[in-house]
């Protein structure tokens, strides 16, 4: 794969600090070595990649573990934990299933002091 680069080609790569030709071949040869590692067998560690993969099993993780998924309290259920994630509107997140009567305070004391700046910027 080295051998079809062409001296264009490499004088196209960035630089990054590599002030010759072969530097750069060296360099990317080391980053497509590394990459075609990484994809022969996917438990290979290559630089940049954590040094561990799977579950911790130190102390502090074993006496703390954490559920990958937990099921929703059923007054949650239908809702959001960032609805606008999925283009839902605010009142399907969570919080509002949690404390309707706040949230609905919040919005409106937000929806005025947008109101009121609105109003500022129409009478400037």
């Amino acid at each position: 794969m080295i051998a079809l680069l062409s001296e264009d080609v490499l004088d196209q790569l960035p630089r990054d600090g590599l002030d010759s030709r072969d530097e750069r071949r060296a360099s990317l040869q080391l980053a497509l070595q590394a990459t075609s590692r990484a994809h022969a067998d996917p438990h290979t560690l290559v630089e940049g990649e954590p040094p561990w993969k799977g579950i911790r099993q130190d102390a502090y993780a074993n006496a703390h573990r954490i559920k990958v998924e937990e099921d929703k309290p059923e007054p949650e259920r239908g809702y959001y934990l960032h609805p606008e994630l999925f283009n839902q509107p605010e009142e399907l997140g969570v919080q509002w299933a949690r404390h309707p009567e706040l949230m609905r305070q919040i919005k409106e004391t937000r929806l005025k002091k947008i109101e009121e700046m609105n109003e500022r910027a129409s009478n400037q």
